[in-house]
């Protein structure tokens, strides 16, 4: 994958033959095509390939550019074609004009089907790849560091219109109603917290995910992120591909961080009796669980949404996990005990 140093060259000159007038226009690209056959591709301008835009991997993003004007005098539209890293464009090939928008954070995400076998998108215009644009993003939250700023995004081809409900401390609030597939909802300012949310089907009371969206563990306090469903409700139906999920992109960009599912909220674990000790930890943290089970399963996911660890517990009431490959920060814990999921959060300190 490029280095971000290289990401933004190449989307410098992307986009650096536009004819726009103002100093602070800015841009951020995201590749959220699921489509094996553009897992990694390459971008021509004008027909032209640039080397720094050669394979480049889906679920990543650019930070926001700024955009000076140049000389070239073309207009504000310029014609991008995506093609599977190696190829060359065709009259098959995947083309589009953008246009930006003037004074405005530009985002455009690239997703859809391009694979004329092996998906069944389901939503109307994801059998081709699009080029969706929002014209009014930000960088920072609109009040300060005590809040985060969500722009909600819906890319998932082969999924119906979705409600997102903050589910958090038994809350049920619908923060997106209704958004359905390459649809913009924006902006949700949330105070600054460690939140559960659900995907639900539009109208509907059944949970398709829970999520957690870790915005104080992830110190996104006075930041604008983009959250976006990506990957396939139907692994099955489409070539096996990403499995259905929701991921944050920051005004930073780079690669995409996942949210870790979550099928209890954290105040569901304190209420569970079950204990993590101590907490900041240096290398080993104590488990102790106030019931009976014949196995549990402990994972940790760091702030990017990686698994980072995964171990089986022995039956019994306590169990003792090794943390010391762990660098220091902060990490999402879940415990999977009796078929219930459990979560919370765990610091590991300077060792």
């Amino acid at each position: 994958m490029k280095t971000f140093a290289k990401l933004f060259s190449a989307l410098l000159l992307l986009f650096g033959v536009l004819e726009l007038s103002a100093q602070n226009t800015k841009v951020q690209v995201i590749h959220n095509s699921a489509d094996a056959a553009l897992a990694n591709v390459d971008v021509y301008v004008s027909g032209i390939l640039l080397d720094v835009l050669t394979n480049v991997s889906y679920k990543t993003a650019s930070p926001f550019i700024d955009l000076s004007p140049t000389p070239f005098g073309i207009g504000g539209d310029i014609d991008v074609t995506v093609v599977p890293t190696g190829t060359t464009p065709d009259m098959n090939s995947f083309s589009q004009t953008v246009t930006l928008t003037n004074n405005q954070n530009n985002i455009v995400i690239a997703e859809g089907i391009a694979s004329p076998t092996g998906y069944t998108p389901g939503n109307t215009g994801a059998s081709a790849i699009a080029l969706y644009s929002f014209p009014d993003g930000r960088e920072v939250a609109a009040n300060g560091a005590g809040e985060t700023d969500l722009l909600i995004h819906h890319g998932v081809t082969d999924a119906p219109a979705v409600d997102i409900v903050n589910v958090t401390d038994g809350a049920n609030t619908v923060l997106v109603p209704g958004i359905a597939y390459s649809e913009f909802v924006g902006y949700a300012s949330l105070p600054v917290d460690d939140y559960s949310i659900e995907v639900r089907a539009a109208g509907s009371s059944d949970a398709v995910a829970s999520y957690i969206a870790p915005l104080e563990t992830l110190n996104l306090g006075g930041t604008a992120i983009t959250v976006l469903a990506s990957g396939f409700l139907d692994p099955s139906m489409n070539s096996d591909g990403e499995p259905f999920g929701l991921f944050a992109v920051t005004a930073a960009g780079g690669d995409f961080l996942a949210l870790p599912t979550n099928t209890l909220s954290i105040s569901d674990f304190n209420q569970s009796g079950v204990a993590v000790y101590p907490n900041p930890t240096v290398s080993q943290l104590n488990v102790s669980i106030p019931f009976a089970f014949s196995t549990a399963t402990a994972t940790a996911y760091d702030i990017s949404g990686r698994q980072v660890l995964n171990t089986t517990l022995s039956s019994g009431t306590a169990a003792r996990i090794d943390m010391s490959t762990l660098t220091s920060g902060m990490y999402i814990f879940q415990l999977d005990v009796n078929d219930r999921i459990l979560t919370t959060k765990v610091q590991v300190a300077q060792k």
